[in-house]
């Protein structure tokens, strides 16, 4: 699995796709939409298998595999997506062949792949994934090998997605906060400190009374307001108090949406990069990938107290 993993991110012939892809790995779209879905959902089956053995290659390269499974449901329940000309050479003198529109072949075919993309990245990380739900919605319940089609494309996947993977939505935790409230956010594991500052860093320490306002980028996310006015942002995926400069990007840096974890407890999840918690290292507060660790989730969960 370590070897693996390793060649993933380094092996020789995979860098340069990796980073800057061409278009190659959904080039299908062009001929046939239905292979659109196969790098996706092939690999789900692998994911899942690495996150069960600890490794998190659902969250790779900044969810790569949710962007694309959100690209593939949009296009086949019927919506536009963005869709560049492609462009290739083929036979011994390489002949210019191009594919200028999406191809509309097979679009809408249903297989049995759709409940662990969902499951994963709605109910287990709390990622909005619209088109993926509405697609599992579309599908359930999974059926399996044979259900789709007597040919192979109807055994490509395993199937029986419904069954193997519901998992229970989880809770909104924001019903712990309240805009227009005052809190201070406690650590669970350091009990007596909480989000504080030291200067403009924040940091794990005595913990400031906080404003909680509506989100400056999501009114259904929250933004935090110290006593001098300064709001909660990460910058550098550093936790810091800054006046509002007035810009977009300061609004998503300072938005956080509240995560239950458990009774009266609570995770920041940033607006901007999801799948990012707010957690204390060292003392010091960082946005952090999630990771599904008893520590992690230890120092990434908060109680809101009144000051």
């Amino acid at each position: 699995m370590s070897e693996t993993a390793g060649t993933l991110n380094s092996g020789v012939g995979i860098e340069g796709n990796r980073d800057r892809d061409p278009g190659y790995e959904h080039a299908k779209a062009a001929p046939e939409t239905r292979r659109t879905a196969q790098p996706a959902h092939r690999t789900r089956t692998a994911r899942n298998l690495a996150w069960n053995q600890g490794l998190d290659l659902y969250g790779y390269a900044d969810n790569r595999i949710m962007k694309a499974a959100e690209y593939v449901a949009r296009y086949n329940l019927g919506q536009s997506v963005p869709f560049s000309t492609y462009t290739w050479g083929t036979g011994q003198n390489c002949a210019r062949r191009e594919q200028t529109v999406i191809s509309d072949a097979s679009r809408g075919q249903d297989r049995p792949v759709w409940e662990l993309l969902y499951n994963h990245y709605a109910n287990r990380r709390g990622l909005a994934v619209p088109y993926t739900k509405a697609y599992a919605e579309r599908v359930r319940a999974e059926g399996g090998g044979g259900d789709y089609g007597p040919n192979s494309g109807g055994f490509d996947q395993l199937g029986f997605g419904t069954l193997l993977y519901t998992r229970a939505a989880p809770a909104a935790g924001g019903a712990l906060l309240q805009a227009g409230t005052s809190r201070r956010l406690l650590s669970v594991n350091f009990p007596e400190e909480g989000i504080g500052a030291s200067g403009a860093p924040a940091v794990l320490g005595e913990a400031v009374t906080l404003r909680v306002v509506p989100g400056l980028a999501d009114a259904e996310g929250f933004s935090f307001v110290d006593g001098d006015g300064r709001y909660l942002r990460h910058r550098d995926f550093r936790l810091r108090f800054d006046g509002d400069d007035g810009t977009t990007l300061f609004e998503r840096d300072a938005t956080f949406h509240a995560r239950a974890a458990g009774t009266g407890r609570l995770r920041l999840e940033s607006a901007n990069y999801p799948g990012r918690f707010v957690r204390h290292r060292h003392h010091q507060l960082w946005l952090d990938k999630d990771q599904d660790t008893s520590a992690f989730r230890a120092d990434s969960t908060f109680r809101p107290t009144a000051p």
